[in-house]
């Protein structure tokens, strides 16, 4: 049987008021931080690939696929040549049927994990993502294993997403 395809959709929320243009610009690299860093988490019977992605459209949940929708609401100060990172992470999964495109999943399991005070040497001009990537190294594998647990692949069971 193939592999669980794994949808991810992230949201990047300053938990201050951050100086809005370099968040701007800095926002989208974050996001591809998330994507990967959750990406290398997934254990080996789920996939991000589209080559993956079932291609039949169900009623049940058989299309073997789900969403992690991982937020983070973050702030990065500095302190001298240090950043000091912190923020909660969360992650959602939900399971889909795939039957249209932006469908929503149903919730199959959730959690949360706040962390502070990761230490990043630089400025905030140029190392703010790499501040933002140290706190993410800190909790997303250990948050994806958790969301992927045992138990959220029983509830998939009783939803007829067959997980190997």
């Amino acid at each position: 049987m193939g592999k669980v395809w794994v949808e991810i959709v992230t949201s990047v929320l300053p938990e201050d008021d951050a100086p809005q243009a370099s968040l701007k610009k800095a926002t989208k690299k974050v996001e591809e931080a998330i994507v990967d860093r959750v990406t290398a988490a997934l254990p080996d019977k789920y996939s991000t690939k589209d080559s993956d992605k079932p291609k039949d459209k169900r009623d049940d949940h058989a299309a073997r696929a789900v969403r992690l929708v991982v937020s983070l609401k973050y702030k990065v100060e500095p302190e001298g040549r240090k950043l000091y990172s912190s923020g909660k992470l969360t992650v959602g999964v939900e399971l889909l049927k795939l039957k249209s495109k932006g469908e929503k999943g149903e919730l199959a399991g959730q959690g949360s994990k706040t962390i502070s005070n990761v230490e990043t040497r630089g400025s905030m001009e140029s190392d703010f993502v790499k501040a933002t990537e140290n706190l993410l190294k800190e909790v997303v594998d250990d948050m994806v294993k958790k969301s992927l647990n045992s138990q959220f692949e029983d509830f998939a069971k009783q939803r007829n997403l067959p997980i190997d």
